[in-house]
């Protein structure tokens, strides 16, 4: 006659201790979760940054990979998808000049937003009279961007690129239990 009442008992006990186990539990999942979202930012824009767009490419998630090639994904984030030396030389001046600090994490269930401030060469910027400079060299198409490239170059090396602030927002979902980066045009 005793039992039932202990029996019942015993079940909310039991129930009680597996929800009080799995909110101990989320905290740690929370916070390996952030800590994995941040580093996967950084790691998308340090790959940027370096022009490793193979690599940048490779933590998108697989509707970004739909959505965009890896050819047009390279040009747009930088000069495409060749190795050309004078590339390789840019990227390698560009990006000790360059530093990412990560503002704010939110996550909601599987979808991240990390907001990150960039401090990096200008990315619009041209060292004065580099277009007059070509045309009088009559430089067209390739070899004018290659040339311009060069002058750019010079001038990173140098640390004589204006340094600017950009803010950023990048999304990230998890999928597949990994946190993957999510790509957008105005990114």
């Amino acid at each position: 006659m005793f039992q039932k009442p202990f029996i019942k008992m015993s079940i909310s006990l039991g129930a009680f201790a597996i929800l009080a186990l799995s909110f101990i539990g989320c905290p740690a999942n929370k916070k390996e979760d952030e800590r994995e979202i941040r580093e996967k930012a950084v790691s998308y824009w340090n790959y940027i940054f370096q022009g490793n767009a193979d690599a940048a490419y490779n933590l998108l998630d697989r509707a970004s990979r739909t959505s965009i090639t890896y050819s047009d994904f390279a040009r747009k984030v930088g000069y495409g998808p060749t190795q050309h030396r004078v590339i390789k030389a840019y990227w390698k001046a560009y990006y000790p000049q360059t530093e990412i600090k990560i503002d704010a994490v939110s996550i909601s269930r599987k979808k991240a937003l990390v907001s990150l401030r960039f401090r990096q060469p200008d990315p619009t910027w041209l060292p004065e009279g580099v277009d007059r400079e070509a045309d009088s060299l009559g430089l067209k198409d390739f070899a004018r961007g290659i040339f311009i490239i060069e002058k750019q170059t010079e001038y990173l090396s140098n640390a004589q690129v204006p340094i600017v602030t950009i803010v950023e927002t990048t999304e990230l979902i998890k999928e597949d239990n990994q946190w993957r980066v999510v790509f957008r045009e105005d990114s």
